[in-house]
């Protein structure tokens, strides 16, 4: 069926831009700064180390790779360090007020980190912002194809109200456009709580979020 309602975009911002052929992708939790170049977070509920692909930074601890960036530009142990650090706390900036990345990448390292594209997340939306903003831009809502309906218990849906970005398994590879143009979007359901519609255009969070005007 055919329901009209207002339909916000979970918008990402491009923190780095390569040329490459994507064959994965997915949105994860930000745990740590390692260093210039990588970072911790949390993908499928593991700590994995993501290396920014095409950015190399100055190491922050003597290694082999500190020895050869100390010969190769006649610098100091120290001064490689340093500098290491520099980059660290640049990168911690731009991170600083963002729990959630998307990473694009089709391989892993030697040191069997993932090599890829960074997004960052534009903030962290729930559905009391998206509520907000359908009532911003009533004129922006669109038509969509009501594709399954989810009924989820209470504890389900505010978790997924809160944390809209976390992966959730029943949501991967839905989405997405009709022949016909329209969005097919999944209805997520609760006894006594608005309706939920949701686009994963493919992947296995909520990508775009509406409700019902």
């Amino acid at each position: 069926c055919l329901s009209l309602f207002k339909f916000i975009a979970t918008t990402f911002l491009a923190l780095f831009y390569v040329q490459m052929v994507c064959a994965h992708e997915f949105v994860a939790t930000i745990i740590k700064i390692n260093d210039g170049d990588t970072l911790s977070a949390f993908v499928n509920n593991e700590n994995t180390k993501i290396r920014l692909l095409d950015v190399d930074c100055y190491e922050t601890k003597k290694n082999k790779r500190a020895k050869f960036q100390q010969q190769y530009y006649s610098l100091s142990y120290d001064e490689v360090l340093e500098k290491g650090k520099q980059s660290r706390k640049i990168l911690k900036k731009l991170l600083k007020d963002h729990r959630y990345i998307r990473v694009e990448w089709d391989k892993r390292d030697s040191f069997g980190r993932i090599l890829g594209k960074v997004y960052l997340v534009r903030k962290s939306s729930d559905f009391e912002e998206v509520k907000t903003l359908c009532k911003k831009y009533p004129h922006e809502a669109e038509e969509v194809l009501i594709a399954e309906t989810v009924n989820l218990p209470p504890t389900w849906y505010e978790a997924l109200c809160q944390r809209p970005l976390d992966s959730y398994i029943f949501l991967s590879g839905k989405g997405g456009y009709d022949d016909f143009g329209h969005r097919k979007v999944g209805a997520i359901k609760c006894s006594g709580k608005p309706t939920l519609y949701v686009d994963p255009s493919g992947s296995s969070y909520y990508r775009y979020m509406g409700v019902e005007l």
